[in-house]
């Protein structure tokens, strides 16, 4: 992938890191002093949703920011960015060593993912790093599965994006027999749980992390799926249909979709990546980078499609990222699809693509199953 082309990613990240107000910065720096001093994170605030890893890294970011004897928020901020910045490298040079050096490039400066790293500083990389090392260690001959399923467990502390992929994997024919599914899944699971454990120390911290983490309800019923339904029963929406219904369908069809994508060997996680946002209950800006390592492998012409869209809703969406462009807002003002980038449509929209990208791969991968 070459030095030259990570250090050009890195400082395209850092350009978006000096835009205005970001409401999760403003979390991470609640997070940040409280892990910093030792607190209970999960205790001490509501604005703390995941497993502890990303509570230290925010501290350590921190800790670097304080070097020079007083805290600086935008040190803070750089710091962060940095960190994500090396883990999207990271993941680009995996692509790279599986699939070839445009691959890799691809995945590195995909508009989408240079945004929500760079601006909105979002930590699913982190998550996917570590479950796509995982699966890569569970692609291999002779391969450990027990560190894989550890990794698996680690990415799930960090963020819980492939809280559903253990059970994709019992129904897949990845092992031997069902004594290694079950202890693959256990380890996996076990290891999220028991990450918890030394947080549990007040009947508070207790509540916070079932309603925080566990209960976190992110953009409540905004994705198609919902407005499909809202739509389809207007007349009864208020009555019957709540947010649980929308949570129930989403996890009814990632599952059933794994057991539809069994038989997928090397594409099984790629289908995991694109098939979480695609069906999900809820969306925000930061989704659309879940599945962009996946776009990246055997990319097609809804793929283009999708790197544009949500580019450009990114893009064009969030006056922020225009801040440091003056002369790129004063022509987007003039433009006559404003409404429909300021929208939530075009999140919609971004969703179908994803559903047909989606087919497109299982149809391709039964063709290939057939001809095999």
């Amino acid at each position: 992938m070459g030095l030259l082309g990570a250090s050009l990613a890195i400082l395209l990240r850092l350009a978006f890191c000096f835009g205005g107000y970001n409401y999760d910065m403003e979390s991470y720096t609640i997070v940040s002093e409280l892990a910093l001093a030792g607190a209970n994170v999960y205790e001490e605030t509501s604005r703390y949703n995941y497993g502890f890893f990303w509570a230290a890294m925010l501290a350590f970011c921190r800790w670097v920011g304080e070097l020079s004897g007083s805290f600086d928020f935008q040190t803070f901020r750089i710091a962060i960015v940095l960190t994500l910045s090396a883990v999207d490298v990271a993941l680009a040079a995996l692509l790279c060593k599986r699939y070839g050096l445009k691959t890799g490039l691809i995945c590195l400066f995909f508009p989408t993912s240079v945004l929500l790293t760079g601006y909105h500083s979002q930590m699913d990389n982190f998550a996917i790093l570590w479950a796509y090392c995982s699966w890569i260690i569970l692609q291999q001959k002779g391969r450990n599965w027990r560190l894989s399923a550890a990794l698996l467990g680690f990415s799930l502390v960090q963020k819980h994006i492939f809280i559903f992929f253990p059970l994709w994997l019992l129904f897949s024919n990845h092992f031997a027999n069902w004594r290694e599914k079950i202890a693959y899944v256990s380890i996996s699971y076990g290891i999220f749980l028991g990450s918890f454990l030394p947080f549990l120390g007040s009947e508070m911290a207790i509540k916070s992390i079932l309603a925080n983490v566990f209960g976190y309800n992110s953009a409540e019923g905004i994705a198609l799926l919902p407005f499909i339904i809202k739509k389809l029963s207007l007349d009864f929406h208020n009555y019957l249909i709540g947010y649980n219904l929308y949570k129930y369908l989403f996890i009814s069809s990632l599952l059933g979709f794994g057991f539809y994508s069994r038989k997928a060997k090397s594409e099984l996680f790629y289908l995991y990546l694109i098939a979480i946002v695609a069906f999900s209950s809820a969306l925000v800006n930061q989704y659309l980078a879940i599945p962009v390592i996946a776009l990246c492998v055997k990319r097609n012409v809804w793929v283009w499609a999708f790197m544009i869209l949500s580019s450009a809703f990114l893009v064009l969406r969030s006056p922020a990222h225009l801040g440091i462009l003056p002369f790129f807002k004063q022509i987007f003002e003039l433009l006559p699809l404003r409404v429909f980038w300021e929208s939530i449509f075009s999140l919609y929209a971004c969703q179908i693509l994803l559903l047909i990208i989606l087919f497109k791969k299982t149809q391709q991968k039964s063709l290939s199953t057939i001809k095999g």
